[in-house]
């Protein structure tokens, strides 16, 4: 499951903000950002996300290096925790939720498997 929070705050003195709150209960979510938009997306480790127009600026708790991407770039959460993506400019993204198939096929997890079979042939 996708979640995340959006916010947009409009002028200086006085700034009216709109929040949105979404819980998106499917594999892959379309977005558009204005300006300045805002998404957090909690505990998204390996969640990739598209930049199809525009650009984003990424960052990610517990990780001093922030990222930027343009159109036609992807990043994918290394993270647990909180990842926020700031529209630099008007934006459009994807963002993908990691399958339990491309979940299956991590090479940690191949490893394991490995091992487990070396385990049982012996």
């Amino acid at each position: 499951m996708i979640s995340w929070n959006t916010w947009r705050v409009n002028g200086a003195a006085g700034a009216e903000m709109e929040v949105l709150t979404m819980q998106i209960e499917i594999d892959r979510s379309a977005l558009k950002l204005a300006a300045e938009g805002l998404v957090a997306i909690r505990d998204g480790q390996g969640t990739r996300i598209v930049c199809h127009s525009g650009s984003l600026w990424i960052t990610q708790e517990c990780d001093v290096k922030d990222a930027v991407i343009t159109a036609g770039e992807s990043f994918t959460v290394r993270n647990p925790g909180l990842t926020l993506l700031t529209a630099l400019n008007a934006s459009e993204l994807t963002i993908i939720e990691p399958s339990a198939a491309a979940q299956r096929w991590h090479p940690a997890s191949m490893r394991a498997r490995q091992h487990d079979a070396a385990v049982v042939a012996r």
